[in-house]
């Protein structure tokens, strides 16, 4: 697809008058409901319109909640140091994204930032990243990934953009990731969002960071449960890529394949198993039951009654369903 700061800008003017966050069709399910439904109530007029870069800088940005990391993730990042000369290396703990929130986009934003529960890192590392590169540009990936050739190496000229999907083929270890009901409709799946390459100022992750404040806004625990299926849809990579799927036809970018196409690998810890880094960090955010946000009085109210509603429901429902097949 053709690069260019004018055709980023160009995109920008039809974006504004898009729908927002392109959401699923109807469902039965409580969350599906219109004012409780994620992904689907961006939040607009908090994030400033920054100046489109023309290409992607040179800055690798890195995060963690802090900065006390296993022995081989740090030798990795060396690596990617080494590999990488003549590129700025940001790495970012908690209090380094807060400055940055507060430096770069005021104290509403940060407080979106600080509703997301410490205790998910992870969910937070998801917001801050977007941030940083939408003001920045650069290249986004995660600690626990690695690259095995230079940026300079495969990163074009006029590139805007990156987009990839999981790897669909049956001899890899990565079949049915991505593969959400939410993103049904799109082909391919879910956008890997563990590394992103941008310019400063691209469409695509303004329309990411008003997704995932709407979705702070609405969050209900229980309603939207907690653990990894609350942050893929809140923060993480359901929620970026509903938020970019509508505009694809709007703004620049590529799509590659993030292994072949430029070297990188998911996990330094795939040798042992696709999901092997769960086990490294103590506290991993797949298996947390806790809200994964600060939610007001009146919102735990409604936890509370869904609760106590939710499992006689839930059977009711079942009945009926056994119903039905019975006398079909």
């Amino acid at each position: 697809m053709g690069q260019g700061v004018m055709s980023i800008n160009a995109a920008f003017a039809r974006i504004r008058a898009s729908s927002g966050a392109y959401h699923a069709g109807p469902s039965l399910s409580l969350r599906e409901l219109p004012l409780l439904k994620l992904n689907a109530a961006p939040k607009k007029g908090l994030i400033p319109h920054f100046p489109v870069g023309r290409s992607i800088p040179r800055i690798l940005h890195q995060t963690h909640s802090h900065r006390n990391l296993p022995p081989e993730i740090i030798r990795s990042m060396a690596e990617l140091r080494l590999l990488n000369p003549g590129w700025t290396h940001n790495f970012y703990d908690d209090g380094d994204r807060i400055a940055f929130i507060r430096n770069e986009y005021g104290l509403e934003v940060l407080n979106y930032y600080l509703r997301i529960e410490k205790v998910y890192g992870a969910a937070r590392a998801d917001l801050f990243r977007y941030l940083a590169l939408y003001r920045l540009g650069g290249v986004y990936l995660d600690v626990k990934s690695a690259a095995s050739r230079s940026f300079d190496d495969v990163l074009r000229p006029d590139d805007s953009f990156l987009l990839s999907q999981w790897p669909r083929g049956d001899g890899s270890m990565f079949v049915g990731w991505g593969d959400h009901a939410e993103l049904k409709h799109i082909p391919g799946g879910e956008f890997q969002q563990w590394f992103i390459a941008a310019v400063p100022g691209h469409p695509f992750l303004k329309a990411v960071i008003e997704n995932v404040l709407g979705n702070i806004d609405r969050y209900i625990p229980g309603i939207h449960r907690t653990g990894a299926h609350a942050v893929f849809r809140v923060t993480g990579p359901i929620a970026y890529t509903l938020a970019i799927a509508p505009l694809l036809e709007l703004a620049p970018h590529r799509m590659v394949d993030s292994e072949v196409d430029l070297g990188l690998s998911y996990s330094i810890y795939s040798h042992i198993a696709p999901q092997a880094h769960k086990l490294i960090f103590s506290a991993h955010y797949a298996e947390l039951t806790t809200s994964l946000i600060k939610v007001p009085a009146w919102k735990k109210v409604v936890f509370a009654i869904y609760r106590a509603i939710a499992k006689p429901y839930k059977a009711m429902l079942r009945y009926a369903r056994g119903r039905r097949e019975l006398s079909g």
